[in-house]
């Protein structure tokens, strides 16, 4: 009788293990609803500010580009309107390449009582160069020429 009651407690155990829920350990085998919450939140984030940034970078780029441009020109002023050796007093201003663009030449007075001579005289001469949506570029320099 012993025997048998073992035997039926033994049934019933197992039967009962069987019909109980199951506890479940952590499975590492896939990701949890919070952790992929989060992945999509930390790339929606990123991708918030990435189109911010490649449009800041752009129109850097696009400002730069301007001003090199601009830069050439005011060169390329200079070297045309004050290649021979008379200079005229006063402003002058033009397009070059889609840029607008000014020169103001003026006597520099202390190089001329500093350096006095009867042939050459010194004049400050002032380009600026505007840049659609940018800065002023603006040339300084010192010619030597005649006055006309």
């Amino acid at each position: 009788m012993i025997a048998r009651a073992r035997i039926a407690w033994a049934n019933a155990a197992r039967l009962a293990r069987r019909l109980a829920p199951r506890r479940r350990g952590r499975s590492t085998a896939g990701f949890l609803l919070l952790e992929a919450l989060v992945a999509v939140g930390i790339m929606a984030f990123i991708l918030s500010v990435l189109p911010s940034g490649v449009i800041i970078a752009r129109k850097s780029v696009l400002t730069s580009a301007n001003v090199v441009s601009a830069r050439l020109v005011a060169e390329a002023v200079l070297t045309n309107e004050f290649s021979g050796p008379d200079i005229t007093v006063g402003t002058n201003g033009g397009t070059l390449d889609g840029f607008e663009w000014a020169t103001l030449v003026r006597p520099n007075e202390a190089l001329r009582q500093a350096f006095p001579s009867r042939q050459w005289q010194p004049f400050d001469v002032i380009v600026q160069v505007l840049v659609p949506n940018g800065p002023k570029v603006t040339l300084e320099t010192v010619r030597l020429g005649r006055e006309r």
